[in-house]
């Protein structure tokens, strides 16, 4: 049986546990985050398509992607996607390996419809050292007009891309 003690143990933990992650995070966003200026590369998930980065400081970036959704079932459907967001990197351990955390919107249209939202974005991204190469694994929850009604969208991809400068 569960007590008040037990809880307000487990609410004190938790409430620990979340204090020490971000004070992890604004320790590591001291340090210069990235190694590059730009690079365009392809998006291999929910939604498929290319995309392009964009650093405006060493810890902050535009993303945009172009993708395509196939019939996924559930709340999504055939359609083209624009997703422009606004991402801040923060270094782990060491240059090239970075947690991305952000938000930002989208448009499109879904079997003839309209979509209109608001994404966030988290993952971690590495730049090859030497190599003109980065990659990411993100996670990107949206939540957005369908021509139904509001629905929660998830997503997440796989990127690769190749670094310009």
């Amino acid at each position: 049986m569960i007590t008040i003690y037990h809880t307000k143990l487990f609410m004190k933990k938790n409430l620990a546990l979340f204090v020490l992650f971000f004070a992890l995070l604004g320790a590591t966003t001291e340090v210069q985050a990235q190694v590059y200026g730009s690079a365009i590369g392809v998006n291999l998930g929910v939604p498929v398509g290319l995309n392009y980065k964009q650093f405006t400081t060493d810890r902050f970036a535009f993303e945009g992607i172009l993708g395509y959704y196939g019939d996924l079932g559930g709340a999504y459907a055939k359609g083209f996607e624009a997703i422009l967001l606004a991402e801040w990197h923060a270094e782990l351990f060491t240059p090239e390996l970075n947690f991305i955390y952000g938000a930002g919107a989208h448009i499109g249209t879904y079997n003839g419809g309209l979509s209109l939202g608001a994404d966030g974005v988290f993952g971690l991204e590495y730049t090859i050292a030497n190599a003109p190469i980065s990659f990411s694994f993100t996670a990107k929850p949206a939540y957005g007009w369908l021509d139904n009604g509001f629905s929660f969208l998830p997503g997440g991809a796989f990127a690769l891309r190749y670094i310009l400068r």
